[in-house]
C-alpha cells in the first residue's frame, strides 16, 4: 500500500489516516507545524523553523545556529549571533547580549569576543573591531 496525497489545499491531521474523509482545508501556516495529539497549529519552537505548511514538525537549527523566538518560517531565520558588534549573546539562563568588556572587541563575523594584543586595549565595552585596540597609555 501507498500513501496518497490529499488534494491541494488540504491536509490531515494524524499521520495514520486511512481515507480521503481525513482530508481537511489546511489551517497550519509555514512557521508552526501540527500537533498530532491535540489536532492543532502550533508555532515552531525556539531554535526551529518551518519553511512549509501544513507539517507535523519543525526542522531544528544546524547547531550553533538559534533563533531568537519561537514561529519562524525560514532557514535564514537560523543565525550564530543575534547581538550587535561589540557584544555577545549569552544564553546561560541570562538570555541577552552583554557587553565585550574593556580589551576586547566583536565583528559581526566573530562568535565570539576577541581579546586585544598585548599591549594594547580598547577604551569601550562595545569595540566592533581590532582598529579599535590601541597602546595602553
Amino acid at each position: 500500500m501507498k500513501c496518497i496525497q490529499c488534494p491541494n489545499g488540504q491536509t490531515t491531521y494524524t499521520d495514520t489516516a486511512t481515507s480521503a474523509a481525513a482530508c481537511q482545508a489546511a489551517a497550519c501556516g509555514k512557521g508552526n507545524f501540527i500537533n498530532v495529539a491535540s489536532q492543532t497549529c502550533l508555532p515552531c519552537p525556539e531554535d526551529t523553523y518551518n519553511d512549509k505548511e501544513n507539517q507535523l514538525k519543525c526542522i531544528d537549527c544546524v547547531r550553533p545556529k538559534h533563533t531568537m523566538g519561537t514561529g519562524k518560517d525560514e532557514e535564514s531565520d537560523c543565525r550564530l549571533d543575534w547581538c550587535n558588534p561589540g557584544y555577545l549573546y549569552v544564553d546561560d539562563l541570562i538570555d541577552k547580549c552583554v557587553p565585550c568588556g574593556i580589551g576586547f572587541y566583536r565583528t559581526n563575523n566573530d562568535m565570539k569576543c576577541i581579546q586585544c594584543p598585548n599591549g594594547q586595549t580598547t577604551y569601550t565595552n562595545t569595540a566592533t573591531s581590532a582598529a579599535a585596540c590601541q597602546g595602553i597609555v
